[in-house]
């Protein structure tokens, strides 16, 4: 039996024709994404086949030898997400994929990237939990990439926020019971993930979108404090160029990118061993950064 889907997508839905039931997968994941079952999808934009073996296949309808393998139901939905998002790309045209949380600080958009184990979820957490908008968990659409002046937006997915648990003592227990208050867990998740599902006012919707106000590299280690500094314009385009993607874009147009991002925007590297701590120092800095309109 197959199961359709729709999903909303910029100026429109995407289809989505899968052999296996998404409803609870998408739940989790998919968070404030706008998705509904419909009883057929003729024309799908994405097909979900699962083998003999077990093992799923997402593949993109328009470009069927472009598939993305998934062993488990953890690797599933998150493939899933990944082909959406590149829809979303391609119906947009100049915007990437950041690997990267946001949150909005008194109003102000700051995004937060990094590699896995930085810090960035864990962070935006806490500053969701000091009662600012969580933007999303783990990655962001930034553009428009082809104006030559004014500002980046962020456009925010949605996306239910993951976190490693146990949750660390260190992040305090008022974290640690918003968190709890939050979470929710499923037998074919690793013990060790939970997802936070933030409440209405918590979480940005699908489609929001925010000028970027600054960016702040989050680099979690297990001393020394909190310390929040500028960042080189070198280890800022390092890192965009890492964590940025977009398959629909030559690389040049995509570097290109990545230095106006580093170059007209407040870029910080906050170095921390105490995740509530941070989130109050990246509440003073937008405070002070952004003084009298600024």
């Amino acid at each position: 039996m197959a199961h359709h889907y729709a999903f909303a997508a910029p100026q429109g839905v995407f289809g989505v024709r899968s052999a296996v039931d998404l409803s609870e997968l998408m739940r989790f994941y998919a968070g404030r994404w706008p998705w509904q079952p419909v009883a057929a999808m003729p024309q799908p934009d994405m097909a979900v086949e699962q083998g003999g073996d077990g093992r799923f296949v997402v593949r993109l309808c328009a470009m069927p030898d472009l598939s993305l393998p998934a062993a488990s139901l953890v690797e599933l939905a998150s493939a899933v997400i990944d082909v959406l998002t590149r829809l979303c790309l391609e119906r947009l045209g100049a915007f990437a994929d950041l690997h990267a949380g946001s949150v909005a600080v008194d109003g102000r958009l700051i995004v937060l990237p990094g590699p896995s184990m930085a810090g960035k979820s864990t962070l935006a957490l806490q500053l969701m939990a000091r009662g600012h908008l969580l933007g999303g968990d783990d990655r962001l659409l930034v553009g428009p990439l082809d104006r030559p002046e004014g500002a980046i937006e962020g456009l925010m997915l949605g996306l239910n926020a993951r976190v490693r648990l146990p949750i660390n003592p260190r992040a305090g227990a008022a974290f640690a019971r918003f968190v709890e208050d939050r979470s929710q867990h499923a037998p074919w998740l690793p013990p060790s993930i939970g997802f936070v599902f933030p409440r209405a006012a918590e979480l940005a919707e699908f489609g929001w979108r925010r000028p970027i106000g600054a960016i702040v590299m989050p680099l979690r280690a297990d001393g020394g404090g909190v310390r929040l500094e500028s960042a080189s314009f070198s280890d800022i385009m390092k890192l965009l160029l890492e964590q940025l993607h977009a398959p629909h874009l030559a690389a040049g147009r995509l570097v290109e990118a990545a230095r106006r991002l580093a170059h007209e925007l407040p870029c910080f590297v906050l170095r921390f061993d105490d995740s509530a701590a941070a989130a109050q120092a990246v509440e003073r800095l937008v405070r002070s950064e952004f003084r009298d309109g600024r």
